[in-house]
């Protein structure tokens, strides 16, 4: 059985004899696909970046790039289309139907934004934009799952507390989290869709908001900054928050509780967007490079 780290070398090897064998069995009308560039690309690197980082990568990091470079290779297979009038062959190679494929991932990405799209309902939208100090990524990726679910159940509870304790409604919220920046480095964030209004607390009626003015930065930056903090102080008590070696004076929660204290005084970004005209782009823009892997076509 092939291993996936000899899987990327062989790739040229395979297309060069399937290449081979289709121009010798339906030369000269027969169409072909190569690979796809990233492809190409990832494969040239993987064995070098699996030697150094090994230990850091995550199973889930290998079982993707594993069908990533198997997409439209000849180890999957194809479609073979026979036209009789004419005899030209068409060859469709199969792929890896995987949202993380540089190739695949748009057709994920496209199904997701409809999926969206269809069940907003016809009201105003903002879209928000929340972000944590770069000292608190370091402690979010010590406990990855429970950090990000943790920032997603913070920024619900914001965004929830201030509609029902300023407005008395309920919000409609799309939640999208995302962890790298434009450097390609890890700095997870959150992005939402939120309704310009909400539903009265006893459902009876729609309470509307200014189009050009949803809340105060200030107000929503203190109500994130608590939640999180709050949270990831609660889950250390708990014994929910376990610390690599080279961290261990952070397992005493005193020294835990102060360095939060400290991050407190740091810049937490939120962003606020007027009233969004055509909510599709945005859905369509966090969709494009939320959804689809980091390397696309």
């Amino acid at each position: 059985m092939m291993e996936w780290w000899n899987i990327g070398s062989l790739f040229s090897l395979l297309e060069k004899h399937c290449y081979s064998w289709q121009k010798a069995t339906y030369a000269p009308s027969c169409t072909t696909y190569p690979l796809p560039y990233c492809n190409h690309t990832v494969a040239a690197h993987w064995i070098e970046f699996v030697a150094q980082y090994k230990r850091w990568i995550r199973p889930v990091v290998f079982e993707n790039v594993r069908k990533a470079l198997a997409c439209r290779a000849p180890v999957l297979g194809c479609h073979i289309y026979y036209c009789k009038d004419c005899g030209h062959v068409e060859l469709i190679p199969h792929s890896c139907k995987s949202r993380f494929s540089p190739s695949c991932g748009k057709h994920a990405t496209d199904i997701w934004a409809n999926r969206v799209l269809n069940r907003l309902l016809d009201v105003p939208y903002h879209h928000l934009i929340m972000a944590i100090p770069w000292q608190l990524r370091i402690v979010i990726i010590m406990n990855r799952k429970a950090g990000l679910n943790l920032l997603v159940h913070a920024v619900t509870l914001a965004i929830g507390q201030w509609a029902r304790d300023t407005k008395g409604m309920r919000m409609g919220t799309l939640i999208v989290i995302h962890t790298f920046g434009a450097d390609m480095k890890w700095h997870p964030h959150i992005h939402l869709i939120v309704t310009g209004g909400g539903l009265s607390l006893d459902g009876k009626r729609w309470i509307a908001t200014d189009p050009k003015f949803l809340m105060h930065h200030g107000g929503l930056k203190k109500r994130w900054k608590y939640q999180v903090t709050t949270r990831m102080k609660k889950a250390h008590r708990q014994g929910q928050w376990p610390f690599p070696k080279s961290k261990d004076f952070l397992k005493q929660y005193p020294c835990f509780a102060s360095m939060l204290n400290k991050l407190w005084n740091l810049t937490w970004y939120a962003y606020i967007d007027a009233s969004l005209l055509d909510p599709r782009f945005s859905v369509q823009y966090i969709g494009h490079y939320t959804k689809r892997a980091v390397m696309a076509e």
